[in-house]
């Protein structure tokens, strides 16, 4: 097996049960498109973080890659929109991944978010799902 290169995958998840409704096979394809998106654009490291903030559970998957510019943090979402060159060695794509992520986040009355991960300096995604009270 020839790996092209190797990453660092760091998941943070709180000590204490937190809960979310979820459909097993939908919420495992968006977050499949996303953790799969950040290991083809990282340099080194990919990080997901699981947690709760207010009435939301959230999943971030970060990296250190190049990260999305302010103007297409948007429009990444919508169907159909692929940014600048695709990763070295990857197979095409037709920007319908990040597409089904929303419109399975909406299916969870979620959303969501793209920002940049401060501390990694990439891309972070946050999908945010409402809690459930334990």
């Amino acid at each position: 097996l020839f790996l092209q290169h190797q990453l660092t995958l760091s998941i943070d998840m709180p000590d204490a049960a937190i809960r979310g409704a979820i459909n097993p096979l939908w919420f495992e394809r968006a977050l499949t498109n996303i953790v799969v998106n950040a290991c083809r654009y990282a340099r080194t490291q990919v990080r997901i973080r699981i947690g709760r903030e207010d009435q939301y559970v959230f999943v971030d998957i970060s990296d250190d890659g190049a990260g999305i510019a302010d103007a297409d943090r948007e429009r990444i979402l919508q169907p159909f929109v692929r940014l600048g060159e695709q990763a070295a060695g990857s197979q095409p794509h037709f920007g319908l991944g990040l597409a089904i992520v929303v419109k399975v986040m909406k299916w969870h009355h979620g959303r969501v978010l793209v920002t940049k991960c401060t501390e990694l300096g990439g891309a972070r995604f946050r999908l945010l799902l409402p809690a459930l009270e334990p």
